[in-house]
């Protein structure tokens, strides 16, 4: 009897203990609240998690149709809320913009290699507006264009004369990130690094975050992730900046460029293969530069988000099959929800060539001859 009412008991706390949402970890620092995620993903009652993929359209990037064009080898695109993509690729004469519509058929190209009204050098950062205006920002000529999506020229800024930002992203149809350096004296351990928000005449609003990148004169360049983590990402209403400063970070901010949360995780460190550490080292001191080597990767690569504002970040922890790695998956809460291992190229260490929207993901592929194909797969959250 008395073993029964143990196993009646021990029922009843079962299924109490089942009812209840999970125990979120949530501090404030400043004013800001900071979700800290575990390495085990929390479970809400009533929401999905997971997701299953689905093909929808495939564009061979390896097919003489691409070749013509000069596209093998783009990696950068752009939807539309209506499912137009828009290929950019400055490494190319001749037009860098190409649309192809939601059937993967080819439509039209614009913005011709050169300098003059509506023509591009580099491309360094792009966004479909609200109103559906593409701009474009030109790193070289050092201005912003704006295009319709049929690729008519609707006007130009330039840059701020006085050199302060070296990048400026677009993020929303009038507001901006600047991306500027502070250089110090040459014996500094460090130099700042600054993103700032912009309204739509490039008039600067405030200070959204500081990186401190460390003089590479006094220490060498860094042989594994070459390129600092200080990254900023945006959806229709947030803005998302990475900062390596502080590790497994990701800073979420209105479009006012106000702090809306910290969102946080613990992580397993990814160590670098011994072969990519031997290789990297011989050509570095084939070309006499000072380095050093880390024996792990930062803790994250890249990351996007999609239109509800859920996050999707890409880790150095490489999946079972050719050319998967390790997402975590975060829901618009900022709660870690999900580890799915996702076949995305990645361009060197530090791009994802994917993005999340209306419900899809677009991303280019690596084929196993080493061209690309870019496919589009529906999402079935469940």
């Amino acid at each position: 009897m008395k073993r029964v009412s143990c196993y009646l008991l021990g029922i009843s706390l079962l299924a109490s203990c089942g009812g209840r949402q999970p125990q979120i970890d949530r501090t404030t620092e400043n004013g800001v609240e900071v979700i800290q995620n575990h390495l085990a993903p929390y479970v809400i009652k009533g929401e999905p998690t997971d997701f299953r993929l689905e093909k929808e359209l495939a564009i061979d990037f390896a097919g003489p149709a691409i070749g013509e064009m000069g596209l093998a080898n783009a990696t950068d695109f752009m939807v539309d809320a209506k499912g137009f993509i828009y290929f950019m690729h400055v490494w190319k004469e001749g037009d860098t913009i190409f649309k192809f519509g939601p059937d993967g058929r080819f439509l039209k190209s614009w913005g011709r290699k050169g300098q003059g009204p509506g023509e591009l050098q580099f491309i360094i950062g792009a966004c479909l507006t609200g109103s559906g205006q593409l701009i474009v920002s030109d790193h070289t000529n050092l201005r912003l264009i704006w295009f319709t999506d049929e690729g008519k020229l609707i006007k130009e800024l330039r840059y701020p004369p006085d050199g302060r930002y070296d990048i400026i992203y677009p993020v929303g149809d009038d507001r901006f990130v600047g991306y500027a350096r502070v250089w110090t004296e040459p014996e500094s351990d460090s130099f700042e690094y600054t993103f700032y928000l912009l309204d739509g005449t490039l008039k600067e609003l405030k200070k959204l975050d500081v990186y401190r990148y460390p003089n590479p004169a006094k220490k060498g360049e860094r042989g594994v992730n070459i390129n600092e983590f200080f990254v900023v990402k945006s959806s229709a209403s947030r803005i998302f900046i990475g900062n390596e400063d502080r590790g497994y970070e990701i800073l979420e901010l209105d479009h006012d460029g106000n702090p809306l949360k910290k969102i946080r995780k613990e992580y397993s460190r990814v160590r670098v293969p011994e072969e990519i550490i031997k290789r990297r080292k011989a050509a570095f001191s084939r070309q006499g530069r000072a380095h050093y080597l880390p024996d792990y990767y930062l803790p994250i690569c890249d990351f996007f988000a999609d239109d509800d504002n859920r996050l999707f970040v890409m880790t150095f922890e490489k999946g079972s099959n050719p050319g998967e790695y390790w997402y975590d998956i975060f829901d618009p809460n900022g709660l870690f929800i999900r580890r799915k291992p996702l076949n995305i190229l990645t361009w060197g260490e530090i791009v994802a060539c994917g993005q999340v929207t209306r419900n899809r993901l677009y991303c280019f592929q690596e084929r196993a001859d080493g061209f690309r194909i870019f496919k589009v797969y529906k999402i079935f959250w469940e």
